[in-house]
C-alpha cells in the first residue's frame, strides 16, 4: 500500500494526538485504530518522536528567547506611550507639586525597571574580555547620533 505524503502528515498529526492523549499507547493500538500496520506505525511514532526531540533540542532556546523579547518590546512600547503622558504632566504648570513628584518618581521607577529586564533577558551582554563591563552597541550608535545631530547644529 502507498500512502502520499499528506497523508503520512495527517497520520503522523493524528499519531502526535494519540501520544498526547494516552503516552503508553502500543504501536499495535495506534495501528488498529488508525486503519496501517504495526510496523508503519511503529515508524511513524519513531519519527514523530525525533522531530518533538529536535523541535526540543533546537528550537526551545529560539523560541523562547524571541518571546521574551518580543514581549520585552511591547513593554517598552507600552511604557514610552505612558512616559510620554508623566512628562506632560510634569511640565504641565496646572499640577501640583505632589502630581509633579510622583510622575518624577514613576518616570525613575519605569526606567530603572527597563534597565534591570534588558540585563535579565540579555539585550545587555558582557564584554569578552572578562571586564563584566556591559556592551551597549545599539546605545553607543544613539549617542553617536545624537553627538553628531549637535554638532551640525
Amino acid at each position: 500500500m502507498v500512502i502520499s505524503p499528506s497523508k503520512k502528515i495527517e497520520l503522523k498529526q493524528s499519531i502526535r494526538k494519540l501520544l498526547l492523549c494516552s503516552s503508553d499507547c502500543s504501536c499495535v493500538e495506534i495501528g488498529q485504530k488508525l486503519g496501517i500496520s504495526k510496523n508503519y506505525s511503529n515508524k511513524l511514532i519513531n519519527e514523530v518522536r525525533d522531530e518533538n526531540a529536535l523541535k526540543i533540542k533546537f528550537g526551545i532556546d529560539e523560541i523562547a528567547k524571541t518571546s521574551i523579547e518580543e514581549d520585552y518590546l511591547k513593554l517598552e512600547d507600552k511604557t514610552r506611550i505612558l512616559s510620554s503622558q508623566l512628562y506632560k504632566m510634569v511640565d504641565n504648570e496646572g499640577s501640583s507639586s505632589n502630581e509633579r513628584i510622583r510622575a518624577i518618581q514613576t518616570l525613575f521607577m519605569m526606567e530603572k525597571s527597563l534597565m534591570d529586564l534588558k540585563i535579565n533577558v540579555g539585550l545587555y551582554k558582557t564584554s569578552n574580555n572578562g571586564n563584566n563591563e556591559l556592551s551597549i552597541p545599539y546605545l553607543v550608535g544613539l549617542v553617536k547620533s545624537i553627538r553628531d545631530e549637535g554638532e551640525s547644529l
